[in-house]
């Protein structure tokens, strides 16, 4: 996260993909995203890690597929 610009990682929070303390402080922090940006990985957020997923649609049953 720390490598990242401020701009990208506004994007990043924007989109629901990284949290504002991951964003705001950025050092030690990670964050893995799937290629369609459906899915994330925080480490070192609020929590320890924190799973995100996110579909389209009504289906929240699909994110676990």
């Amino acid at each position: 996260m720390a490598r990242l610009t401020p701009t990208m990682r506004k994007v990043l929070l924007e989109m629901n993909l990284a949290s504002p303390v991951l964003v705001k402080k950025p050092r030690h922090r990670g964050l893995a995203l799937s290629e369609d940006l459906c899915h994330s990985v925080m480490i070192n957020e609020e929590d320890h890690v924190r799973l995100v997923s996110f579909r389209p649609g009504l289906e929240p049953g699909g994110v676990l597929k």
